[in-house]
Parts: C-alpha cells; sequence; structure tokens
C-alpha cells in the first residue's frame, strides 16, 4: 500500500525532510506531475533528432502523458485520499491510518495535507478521469468523423481505446472508474470493515460480470487475466476481514495459508500471462498462407477458384472474407499479422470498396 500511495517512507527521507510528514506529502504530490513533464520533455527531444513524424507535438505528449497516468492513475488518487482516511478514538478523534499520532480535522499539518491532497486530485487525477469520460462519449463522433480533425482527436486518446475492441471502447472509462472507487470507499466509509469490504467486493464483481459479458481485450489471454485478477481481489478481501474478526488459533493460521496461495496464485497469473504473450509475439506464426481481397459482386466466383487453387497446390489455408463472419477491426488485424500474401484481384470496383482500401493499407 505504501508503495502504491507514493509513501517516500520507503526511501527514509525522513533524514532529509524531518519528522514532519507535511513536506513528505509535499513531495508525494508531485511524483505523477514530474514525471508527465519529464514524459513530454523526452518527446520534444525524440522529436527534435528525429526528422520523421507520424503526428504533431500535441497528440504524442497527450496519448504518452496519457498511457502514464492510465498506468499511475490508482496511486496518485490513494495518495491524494491519503489524509482523508482517518480511524476514530473512543474521546470522538480521528487519527490518521497512515500516521497515527496525526489528529485529524484539528490539527494544522493536517488540515494542510488535505488541501494539498484535494488539490492534487484536482489538478491531475480529475483531469485526466475527465478527458478519458471526454473521449469515450465523443468516440463514436470521432471514429463517423463527425469533425474535421476526428482522426486526430483518435489518435491524441488512443491510450484510451488501443487495448480494448471498438465494441467496448467504453471499457477504457470503467478502468479508472474502479481504482476510483476502491480508493474513495475507504474515505467515505469509515471504522466499518465489513461494509467496506462489501462494497468494494459488490463494485469488483459487477465490474467483473461486465468484462466477462463483452470481454473488452483485444487478447484473450488479457480477458482471462483481468478476470483472475479480480477474483483473487475479492477473495484477498475475505480472508482479510475473516481473519481480522477471528479469534486466534488453527482458524488464523488457515486463513493465512489460504490468503499466500491466493497471493503466489495472483503472482503466477501475472506472470504466465507475460510469458503467453511473449511467446505469442516472439514465436508468431502465419495462420493463413494467402489473403485474397475482392470486390463481391465483381469477383466472387474468382476468388473462390484461386483460393481452393492456392490450398490444393500449396496445402495451407487461403483467407476469404465470405467464409469467416469477422467484423472489420479483427479483419484487419488478420491481415496485418496471420498472413503471408496479400493477392488483390484489382476489378473495376475494387478500390472503391472501403474493406479493400482498408486491407491494402494494413499490409504496408
Amino acid at each position: 500500500m505504501a508503495l502504491m500511495s507514493f509513501d517516500l517512507k520507503l526511501l527514509q527521507v525522513e533524514c532529509n525532510l524531518g519528522s514532519n510528514p507535511l513536506p513528505s506529502y509535499f513531495c508525494q504530490q508531485l511524483i505523477a506531475p514530474a514525471s508527465v513533464v519529464l514524459l513530454v520533455l523526452g518527446v520534444w527531444i525524440k522529436r527534435r533528432y528525429r526528422t520523421q513524424h507520424v503526428d504533431d507535438f500535441l497528440v504524442e505528449s497527450v496519448n504518452s502523458s496519457g498511457t502514464l497516468m492510465k498506468v499511475m492513475f490508482m496511486s496518485v488518487v490513494s495518495s491524494c485520499v491519503l489524509p482523508l482516511i482517518c480511524y476514530g478514538h473512543p474521546n470522538g478523534q480521528f487519527s490518521m491510518i497512515s500516521s497515527p499520532d496525526m489528529i485529524c480535522y484539528t490539527n494544522s499539518t493536517h488540515i494542510s495535507m488535505m488541501v494539498i491532497g484535494i488539490v492534487a486530485f484536482m489538478c491531475v487525477a480529475l483531469p485526466f478521469w475527465s478527458a478519458v469520460v471526454y473521449a469515450s462519449i465523443f468516440y463514436p463522433r470521432f471514429v463517423s468523423g463527425a469533425y474535421s480533425d476526428s482522426g486526430r482527436r483518435l489518435r491524441m486518446f488512443r491510450f484510451v481505446f488501443l487495448k480494448y475492441q471498438p465494441s467496448a471502447y467504453f471499457y477504457g472509462c470503467v478502468v479508472p472508474m474502479r481504482s476510483l472507487v476502491i480508493c474513495l470507499v475507504p474515505v467515505v466509509v469509515r471504522d466499518n470493515g465489513p461494509v467496506q469490504v462489501i462494497l468494494v467486493g459488490c463494485f469488483v464483481l459487477c465490474c467483473f460480470a461486465l468484462q466477462q459479458n463483452i470481454q473488452p481485450w483485444r487478447v484473450r489471454i488479457a480477458n482471462l487475466t483481468d478476470g483472475g485478477l479480480s477474483i483473487c481481489l475479492v477473495m484477498m478481501l475475505l480472508c482479510t476481514q475473516v481473519g481480522k474478526n477471528s479469534d486466534p488459533g488453527a482458524s488464523t493460521a488457515a486463513i493465512g495459508a489460504v490468503a499466500t496461495l491466493l497471493l503466489v496464485f495472483l503472482v503466477l497469473l501475472v506472470c504466465i500471462a507475460y510469458i503467453i504473450s511473449l511467446h505469442a509475439y516472439f514465436r508468431r506464426s502465419l495462420t493463413y498462407h494467402s489473403f485474397i481481397s475482392h470486390h463481391k459482386v465483381d469477383a466472387a466466383a474468382q476468388a473462390r477458384y484461386l483460393q481452393l487453387s492456392i490450398q490444393g497446390r500449396v496445402g495451407r489455408r487461403a483467407f476469404l472474407d465470405s467464409d469467416h463472419a469477422l467484423n472489420l477491426d479483427v479483419r484487419l488485424n488478420v491481415v496485418s499479422s496471420q498472413v503471408g500474401t496479400v493477392i488483390v484481384l484489382l476489378t473495376s470496383n475494387a478500390l472503391r470498396r472501403p474493406w479493400c482500401a482498408g486491407e491494402i493499407v494494413v499490409t504496408h
């Protein structure tokens, strides 16, 4: 938890900053903005030494910064709300969970930390969340070309949609929402562990049900890993709450063993997913010998004859879109990564067909 919330106590900074937690907390809030600034500076340096650029500086900077913030979002939010996570005392006062000696709401240092956290949330986390929501709402308009610069906006916000199926573009908004709710539950519900577990578990299970229903990730192993991580999170929440309320003894040891197994399973799940992904990337094999791009009205019979001839001579499959009920996005992915040769039957209407044009473009 300390690592996720950018807790500088891990680096033993008290030697330089003193025992007052305010300077340390202020430095915590500078980690994310400083990382974004350094990343934008790196983009600028890269553009200085490269003559050819696909996109302009703003598009590259927004997309790179968004990708970084997408990874850091949960850590940023948990760091911002850290002063608001308090526990109660019998005398009616509250103390910070991260710093038990800090009295909440009455200590001037704690008030300053709350102000810094709220300002950081408004200036760092909220703009990113707003950009994700904006991109998710206007994605259909970007795709349909409703604006003169729709293509540029799509490239600018591709960090929101790139990893998901086109039909599940809104899932880019669900992931940060899940992180936000998990971080805010301890702030809204205090001193009530069971209710916190129920709320977090319910929301994670709702996201799990949505994810399993729509299968948003482009890669199947990513959908399996996402579902497995959600299950492990809910199970670990249950183990934590049950272990907290159980009497010391054999039951506590059993719960600890189960939690350890869950942690091991979690690590193995992530490692196996990475290994499978790396193996598929470096050992990529072509599924089809060739892809036959054609206009169905003008060259359907010729394409079928050519497909059967190739398969009879070569002994490998030739892709004909009439045999595969795939949407355009999946079909273009097949052309770009799973086909050895693309054959275009250049009839009079072939280049007027958007699908043929897309197949030719992704080949190069």
